[in-house]
């Protein structure tokens, strides 16, 4: 992305990309009686408090403060949101967990990236890990969103 920052360009971009998981299943939530607000509660908390914990341990202790350091919350919020909403529904209907596990896989291939960008994190392979939760995650994700109007409207 062509920005002064790559990094809060890579944040803004896929943060945009979050907010139409999110909004796409919202949608599809109301739209299907998959409603249950317990469902969406308890795996919003989980994934939220665990984004804030992870946030806290691998960005905000590093002692320097950035505009960085303060963008990656609420994106770590963001992509746990998606994850969340994402369980949520998967909670209600099982064909809807590879979505939430794929959410899941983004928000840690990021904490990684995060820790490498934060902390000088490293070991062999990292690079590798990264790509191998992101490329799933992303694919379970849209296929997994596919998986119940293939299985005949879940």
């Amino acid at each position: 992305l062509p920005a002064p920052n790559r990094v809060i360009g890579g944040i803004a971009a896929f943060g945009l990309g979050h907010v139409a998981y999110i909004f796409g299943l919202v949608r599809y939530t109301s739209n299907s009686g998959y409603t249950e607000p317990a469902a969406f509660i308890i795996a919003l908390g989980v994934w939220w408090g665990a984004a804030l914990i992870f946030w806290y341990r691998i960005v905000y202790r590093t002692g320097e403060r950035t505009v960085m350091h303060i963008l990656a919350l609420p994106y770590a919020l963001l992509l746990a949101g998606t994850a969340g909403v994402a369980t949520g529904l998967g909670l209600q209907a099982d064909a809807f967990m590879p979505v939430g596990i794929g959410a899941g896989l983004f928000l840690f291939s990021d904490l990684i990236l995060a820790a490498q960008i934060f902390n000088d994190m490293y070991f062999p392979l990292i690079g590798d890990t990264v790509w191998l939760l992101y490329g799933p995650g992303q694919m379970l994700i849209v296929y997994g969103a596919l998986l119940p109007s293939l299985l005949g409207g879940v």
